[in-house]
Formats: structure tokens, sequence, C-alpha cells
């Protein structure tokens, strides 16, 4: 059975990171944000194991929702346009509308997969949807890092 309330946070969250998508924004060194948004999604899983049915299902979900995350913010990150601002001397980096795609994409693939896995998977999915969205923006920011690195001359 669909429950919203399962789904307000990240809700919030996707709407936060779906609108910084597509802003110019300096690459980011600091990893502080993202660790915060894993920690949450983890803590929430944890702490959402015992009202849930541990299954072969459930562990899967919890995996695919991680590896999800990883691979789908990999391939976010590859849309995303990094460049050195000669004014400012900084470097930027730049979403498209095929960076929000993607990233719908990964949260459709991740709950899609939940769902088909349980009938009930809205609880699971909506406690590890903050997880996949860590992990995304994670994998997405090491691309964005290592862009600026092979820039730079230093890959």
């Amino acid at each position: 059975m669909f429950n919203l309330s399962d789904y307000i946070g990240p809700i919030i969250i996707f709407l936060l990171i779906a609108s910084r998508l597509v802003k110019t924004q300096p690459v980011k060194d600091s990893f502080k944000g993202v660790i915060i948004l894993i920690v949450i999604g983890a803590v929430s899983v944890y702490y959402a194991l015992p009202g849930l049915t541990i299954n072969f299902a459930t562990i899967v979900i919890i995996a695919w929702s991680c590896i999800t995350g990883l691979v789908f913010g990999a391939i976010r990150g590859t849309t995303v346009k990094v460049y050195l601002d000669r004014q400012t001397n900084t470097w930027m980096r730049s979403g498209s509308i095929m960076t929000i795609i993607v990233f719908v994409i990964g949260v459709v693939v991740n709950e899609g997969v939940a769902h088909l896995l349980l009938s009930n998977a809205s609880s699971i999915s909506g406690v590890t949807e903050m997880l996949h969205m860590g992990l995304s923006i994670l994998a997405g920011r090491i691309v964005h890092l290592n862009k600026r690195a092979i820039a730079q001359g230093r890959r």
C-alpha cells in the first residue's frame, strides 16, 4: 500500500537536489553534506529494520538502492559540464536537462524494482530513497572532481 508519509522527506530532498542540478555552481571539494545525507539514509534504514519483514527481497532492495544510487550518480556526473571560469579562476559545474532526466530515471528505477520485488515495498523503498540519493550525489561529485583533475592535467 502506498503511504505518502514514507516519501515526504525524500520528496523534499529530491526537489532541492533537482533544483540545484541545473544551476551553475562551484565544484565542491567537501563531502560534508553528502555524508550527512548518507548517514541519515543509513540510520533510517537501520531504524526501519525492526518493523520490516527481513527476507532475501528486503536485503536485495537495500543493496539495489545503494548500487543504483552509485551507478546513476556516476552517469549523472558525466552529464555535467565542468569548466574553469576565467574571470573568477574558479572551477564551475553546470548541469543540463539531461542531468535531471538521469536523476529522475535513477529514482524511478530504484522505486520500480523495490515495488516489483515486494508488494508492500513502499515502507522499505521510502526509507532507502534517502540513502539512494546520498550515494547518487557522492558518485556524481566524485565524477565532477575527476573531470576537474583531468582538465588540470593531474590524471
